[in-house]
């Protein structure tokens, strides 16, 4: 009699489960230091690939601390995808039925986490220098970072942060 040996996948301690959400759940980042314009031709041309082949990359989210205050219907902000979630939101706008999105939730993640998130996390389009200020001026003047740590955490050199800023 032959046997047959069965594989089983151990999931990865370190991997994150990853949820469907409706987008309508999901705030864009009121503290995202990027600018999106849904009008310009890359994000028009992210609205069409969404439109035939879905959101691919799984988005990053925290919960909503103000979630039913003041009529606040969204239970999650977007930490990372907020390009991707917007331009997914105009798709809807035009008429695309798009139930759910993917994504991964991080219970506990501090306003500060969030921010560094936005640069550490963002591969897709980088920041351009307007962004980075933007974030840098956060990172400095709210949370009371030096540019050392700034320039640390960002992989960046001291000079640059100071120019930034």
């Amino acid at each position: 009699m032959e046997t047959t040996a069965v594989e089983t996948k151990k999931k990865d301690p370190r991997a994150e489960d990853v949820f469907r959400i409706s987008p309508h759940r999901i705030k864009i980042n009121p503290e995202n230091i990027r600018d999106i314009d849904p009008k310009t031709e890359e994000n028009q041309h992210l609205k069409k690939t969404i439109i035939k082949h879905g959101v691919r990359r799984v988005l990053l989210l925290k919960a909503n601390p103000n979630f039913g205050i003041d009529g606040d219907t969204h239970e999650f902000i977007c930490v990372d995808g907020n390009r991707r979630l917007t331009m997914t939101m105009e798709a809807i706008a035009d008429g695309t039925p798009i139930e759910t999105v993917r994504a991964t939730i991080k219970k506990r993640l501090s306003d500060e986490e969030s921010l560094l998130s936005m640069f550490i996390d963002n591969d897709a389009v980088p920041l351009n220098p307007m962004e980075k200020a933007k974030g840098v001026h956060q990172l400095i003047d709210v949370f009371g970072w030096d540019t050392n740590k700034v320039a640390e955490e960002l992989g960046e050199s001291v000079s640059t942060i100071k120019k930034l800023y």
